[in-house]
């Protein structure tokens, strides 16, 4: 079967989704010798893609900013897929054309977008037209992929799809997240980000649904009571609808370290390095980085809302994530109980072990076998 993979929604830097995209490629690139693959992708971001086999081929598009890669997406890419006589489009995001001439699996992350309100993370305009791709994938997609349970309840509530048509497939931690003791390799991170020896961590995008606002006022809170010399740590880079965190880190900078878009490979040595991962998230798909953080061995604060208490099982602290003070207490908590601290730390290495990639890309060939 010859299976289209549509990467261009992805920029050199990738996110969560462009990751998921990578993780899963190199999988099915392992495992998958029967099907062949033509990745479409940008000259920016075929780096993140390279090299993944013989049955792999890449379509090299022009780079395009985000209203032409729209209009190709609807336009120029369903007679490109006539011409290569494309069995089957995969989307490893929600960008799929109208009049696609194959079958179509999409993975749908979450739904974000129908959540805009509360998480005020898009504009409104940017939140209507993500919500008619949505529906429209949901519509004409055979197989729609999604990474939990809780997205899985969420596409099928608001859609109104039959149950069989969407397929949940957890992701998981890289074999690269586990516990370092290469002091040369923690001290070469710590030095290029210029880390204090004591932090708290965020990693992920800065955009208003991740709740940062939040988290600094309970670090702020956390600083004034206890006298910890932690410094807080935000990892990624800048998202959309950024003003009111800009505002917050403005208030307390001397406080805050911005380290800017991490790529892949310092992940691991700065999750080692952090004494607390903490992901106040208002709402995930997944959240990816709890996992990676837990694999890594860092106690784990995280939301007890949508996907988090179904990734972190009994192996993180669970807060409200609209409450600053619980969200400071747990801080607290962990910092002055070493036994906790420690208990956390092995129940997070367990919960990760439960996840494989190989298993993620299992099941996903499965469902696109299905429909050869």
């Amino acid at each position: 079967m010859k299976i289209a993979v549509n990467l261009l929604p992805f920029k050199k830097e990738l996110a969560g989704a462009g990751r998921y995209a990578k993780c899963l490629l190199q999988q099915l690139a392992l495992i998958d010798k029967s099907n062949h693959y033509l990745l479409f992708v940008t000259p920016e971001n075929k780096v993140n893609f390279a090299e993944l086999g013989t049955q792999f081929q890449y379509i090299i598009c022009p780079p395009i900013n985000y209203l032409a890669r729209i209009a190709w997406e609807q336009f120029i890419l369903p007679f490109q897929l006539k011409y290569y006589q494309v069995d089957l489009l995969f989307t490893p995001s929600v960008a799929m054309p109208l009049a696609s001439p194959c079958k179509n699996v999409t993975s749908i992350f979450d739904m974000m977008f129908f959540h805009n309100q509360q998480l005020k993370k898009y504009t409104p305009l940017r939140a209507f037209y993500g919500r008619m791709v949505t529906r429209i994938a949901c519509r004409r997609s055979h197989i729609i992929l999604t990474i939990s349970e809780h997205s899985r309840h969420d596409i099928l509530t608001i859609c109104q799809l039959p149950a069989p048509k969407v397929k949940a497939i957890l992701l998981a931690a890289g074999h690269e997240f586990q516990p370092l003791t290469d002091k040369t390799i923690l001290q070469k991170c710590q030095q290029k980000y210029h880390l204090p020896d004591k932090f708290i961590l965020y990693v992920g995008t800065l955009e208003p649904g991740k709740n940062l606002v939040n988290l600094i006022k309970a670090f702020q809170q956390f600083k004034k009571l206890h006298h910890f010399p932690h410094k807080l740590v935000l990892a990624g880079g800048w998202g959309w609808q950024t003003q009111e965190i800009k505002a917050a880190i403005a208030d307390f900078q001397s406080e805050i370290i911005l380290t800017g878009f991490m790529p892949d490979e310092d992940l691991p040595a700065l999750y080692n390095l952090a004494d607390i991962f903490v992901y106040p998230s208002l709402y995930e798909g997944f959240g990816l980085p709890v996992l990676e953080a837990m694999a890594c061995g860092t106690p784990v604060i995280t939301s007890n809302v949508s996907s988090l208490p179904e990734i972190a099982g009994e192996a993180g602290l669970l807060v409200n994530p609209a409450n600053i003070e619980q969200i400071a207490d747990s801080l607290a908590a962990i910092l002055h109980d070493e036994t906790l601290k420690l208990q956390l730390s092995q129940k997070g290495i367990a919960q990760a072990a439960q996840f494989s990639w190989e298993s993620t890309a299992r099941q996903t060939l499965a469902a696109l076998n299905s429909l050869s």
